[in-house]
Protein backbone atom coordinates (compact mmCIF):
# COMPACT_ATOMS: atom_id res chain seq x y z
CA UNK A 1 0.00 0.00 0.00
CA UNK A 2 1.39 3.32 -0.91
CA UNK A 3 1.59 6.24 1.62
CA UNK A 4 -0.44 8.89 0.91
CA UNK A 5 1.71 12.38 0.95
CA UNK A 6 0.75 15.00 2.48
CA UNK A 7 0.58 18.74 0.46
CA UNK A 8 1.30 20.92 2.79
CA UNK A 9 4.55 18.96 3.89
CA UNK A 10 5.78 19.07 -0.03
CA UNK A 11 5.01 22.47 -0.27
CA UNK A 12 7.28 23.58 2.61
CA UNK A 13 9.93 21.18 1.65
CA UNK A 14 10.11 22.71 -1.99
CA UNK A 15 9.78 26.59 -0.63
CA UNK A 16 12.45 26.08 2.15
CA UNK A 17 14.94 24.30 -0.19
CA UNK A 18 14.41 27.54 -2.62
CA UNK A 19 15.02 29.38 0.83
CA UNK A 20 17.83 27.77 1.09
CA UNK A 21 19.23 27.91 -2.71
CA UNK A 22 18.71 31.65 -2.24
CA UNK A 23 20.94 32.39 0.96
CA UNK A 24 23.39 30.37 -0.59
CA UNK A 25 23.14 32.87 -3.52
CA UNK A 26 23.46 35.64 -1.59
CA UNK A 27 26.76 34.21 0.34
CA UNK A 28 28.28 33.36 -2.85
CA UNK A 29 27.91 37.07 -4.13
CA UNK A 30 28.89 38.71 -1.00
CA UNK A 31 32.24 37.03 -0.73
CA UNK A 32 32.69 37.66 -4.70
CA UNK A 33 31.61 41.52 -4.18
CA UNK A 34 33.72 41.71 -0.87
CA UNK A 35 37.15 40.46 -2.79
CA UNK A 36 36.14 42.29 -5.67
CA UNK A 37 35.87 45.56 -4.33
CA UNK A 38 39.07 45.21 -1.41
CA UNK A 39 41.03 46.78 -4.22
CA UNK A 40 38.67 49.74 -4.34
CA UNK A 41 38.58 50.02 -0.75
CA UNK A 42 42.44 49.49 0.36
CA UNK A 43 42.91 51.81 -2.66
CA UNK A 44 40.82 54.72 -1.22
CA UNK A 45 42.08 54.15 2.32
CA UNK A 46 45.78 54.64 1.23
CA UNK A 47 44.60 57.33 -0.59
CA UNK A 48 43.41 59.00 2.41
CA UNK A 49 46.46 57.93 4.38
CA UNK A 50 49.45 58.85 1.44
CA UNK A 51 48.86 62.63 1.38
CA UNK A 52 49.49 63.44 5.05
CA UNK A 53 52.56 61.04 5.09
CA UNK A 54 53.48 63.00 2.24
CA UNK A 55 53.02 66.32 3.83
CA UNK A 56 55.01 64.99 7.30
CA UNK A 57 57.64 64.13 4.85
CA UNK A 58 57.90 67.60 3.37
CA UNK A 59 58.05 69.24 6.54
CA UNK A 60 60.62 66.56 7.58
CA UNK A 61 62.79 67.70 4.64
CA UNK A 62 62.32 63.56 4.15
CA UNK A 63 61.90 64.20 0.17
CA UNK A 64 62.92 60.34 -0.35
CA UNK A 65 60.16 59.59 2.41
CA UNK A 66 57.75 61.23 -0.01
CA UNK A 67 59.12 60.02 -3.06
CA UNK A 68 58.21 56.06 -1.83
CA UNK A 69 54.70 57.57 -1.90
CA UNK A 70 54.30 57.83 -5.61
CA UNK A 71 53.12 55.60 -7.69
CA UNK A 72 55.72 53.54 -9.59
CA UNK A 73 54.13 54.44 -12.92
CA UNK A 74 55.15 57.93 -12.39
CA UNK A 75 58.80 57.87 -10.23
CA UNK A 76 61.40 58.42 -13.19
CA UNK A 77 59.39 61.99 -13.46
CA UNK A 78 58.19 62.69 -9.84
CA UNK A 79 61.76 61.94 -7.95
CA UNK A 80 62.94 62.87 -4.26
CA UNK A 81 64.86 65.09 -5.88
CA UNK A 82 62.10 66.96 -8.12
CA UNK A 83 59.72 67.36 -5.09
CA UNK A 84 62.55 68.82 -2.75
CA UNK A 85 62.61 71.76 -6.19
CA UNK A 86 59.32 72.29 -5.56
CA UNK A 87 59.45 72.32 -2.10
CA UNK A 88 62.07 74.75 -2.25
CA UNK A 89 61.15 77.19 -4.45
CA UNK A 90 58.33 77.46 -2.13
CA UNK A 91 60.00 77.57 1.13
CA UNK A 92 62.17 80.75 -0.39
CA UNK A 93 59.26 82.54 -0.82
CA UNK A 94 56.82 82.36 2.72
CA UNK A 95 59.86 80.13 4.71
CA UNK A 96 59.40 76.99 6.16
CA UNK A 97 56.56 74.97 6.24
CA UNK A 98 54.44 75.01 9.46
CA UNK A 99 51.30 73.27 9.31
CA UNK A 100 48.71 71.21 6.83
CA UNK A 101 44.62 70.04 8.03
CA UNK A 102 44.54 66.73 8.82
CA UNK A 103 42.02 66.29 5.74
CA UNK A 104 42.06 68.08 2.50
CA UNK A 105 39.95 71.13 1.73
CA UNK A 106 38.77 70.44 -1.73
CA UNK A 107 38.34 67.31 -3.89
CA UNK A 108 37.81 66.74 -7.65
CA UNK A 109 36.92 63.51 -9.27
CA UNK A 110 36.48 62.25 -12.77
CA UNK A 111 36.08 58.78 -14.57
CA UNK A 112 35.70 57.41 -17.82
CA UNK A 113 35.46 54.34 -19.61
CA UNK A 114 36.31 53.03 -22.96
CA UNK A 115 36.27 50.55 -25.76
CA UNK A 116 39.22 48.93 -27.04
CA UNK A 117 39.96 49.81 -30.28
CA UNK A 118 41.19 46.19 -31.55
CA UNK A 119 38.33 44.10 -30.33
CA UNK A 120 35.36 46.72 -29.01
CA UNK A 121 35.83 45.35 -25.81
CA UNK A 122 34.56 47.38 -22.71
CA UNK A 123 37.85 48.44 -21.04
CA UNK A 124 37.88 48.96 -17.22
CA UNK A 125 37.16 52.09 -16.23
CA UNK A 126 39.28 55.09 -15.38
CA UNK A 127 39.67 56.98 -12.30
CA UNK A 128 41.30 60.42 -11.43
CA UNK A 129 41.06 62.24 -8.53
CA UNK A 130 42.78 65.56 -7.01
CA UNK A 131 43.03 66.67 -3.72
CA UNK A 132 43.81 70.11 -2.53
CA UNK A 133 45.34 70.92 1.00
CA UNK A 134 46.28 74.65 2.03
CA UNK A 135 49.63 74.57 3.80
CA UNK A 136 50.94 77.43 6.74
CA UNK A 137 54.14 78.44 6.28
CA UNK A 138 56.20 80.85 7.93
CA UNK A 139 55.46 83.77 5.59
CA UNK A 140 52.07 83.03 4.22
CA UNK A 141 50.37 79.75 2.64
CA UNK A 142 50.28 77.85 -0.27
CA UNK A 143 48.20 75.42 -1.81
CA UNK A 144 49.53 71.70 -2.64
CA UNK A 145 47.39 69.61 -5.19
CA UNK A 146 47.58 66.25 -5.05
CA UNK A 147 46.48 63.87 -8.03
CA UNK A 148 45.69 60.20 -7.86
CA UNK A 149 45.03 58.57 -11.63
CA UNK A 150 43.97 54.83 -11.73
CA UNK A 151 43.79 52.96 -14.68
CA UNK A 152 42.09 49.87 -12.90
CA UNK A 153 39.43 51.09 -10.43
CA UNK A 154 39.52 47.68 -8.83
CA UNK A 155 43.18 47.46 -7.84
CA UNK A 156 43.89 51.00 -6.97
CA UNK A 157 47.36 51.81 -5.71
CA UNK A 158 46.35 55.37 -3.83
CA UNK A 159 49.93 56.32 -4.29
CA UNK A 160 51.03 59.65 -5.58
CA UNK A 161 50.94 60.15 -9.76
CA UNK A 162 50.95 63.93 -9.42
CA UNK A 163 52.22 66.82 -6.96
CA UNK A 164 52.52 70.44 -6.85
CA UNK A 165 53.05 73.31 -4.36
CA UNK A 166 51.42 76.70 -5.77
CA UNK A 167 51.66 79.98 -3.32
CA UNK A 168 49.06 81.41 -2.32
CA UNK A 169 48.56 85.79 -3.89
CA UNK A 170 47.77 86.60 -0.19
CA UNK A 171 51.11 84.88 1.07
CA UNK A 172 53.24 86.02 -1.44
CA UNK A 173 55.96 88.58 -0.40
CA UNK A 174 56.65 89.93 -3.83
CA UNK A 175 55.31 93.50 -3.47
CA UNK A 176 55.61 95.74 -6.37
CA UNK A 177 57.27 99.55 -5.82
CA UNK A 178 56.11 102.85 -6.80
CA UNK A 179 57.94 102.83 -9.91
CA UNK A 180 56.74 102.79 -13.19
CA UNK A 181 57.56 99.40 -14.61
CA UNK A 182 57.80 101.40 -18.31
CA UNK A 183 61.08 101.22 -20.60
CA UNK A 184 63.60 104.08 -19.29
CA UNK A 185 65.19 104.25 -23.23
CA UNK A 186 62.13 107.25 -24.03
Amino acid sequence: MQQKKNPVFLFLGVCGGCVLIGFIGVGVLGIVGYNKGKGVIDGAVNMANNMPAFLMNLKAKNYDGAAALVNTQVAPELTAEKIKKIEEAVEKKLGPLESFPAKPESEQHSSSASADTNTGAQKMPTLEYTWKYRLKYKKGSATATFKFYESDILHMSGKVTGFDIQADGAGDSTKKSGKSETSDKD
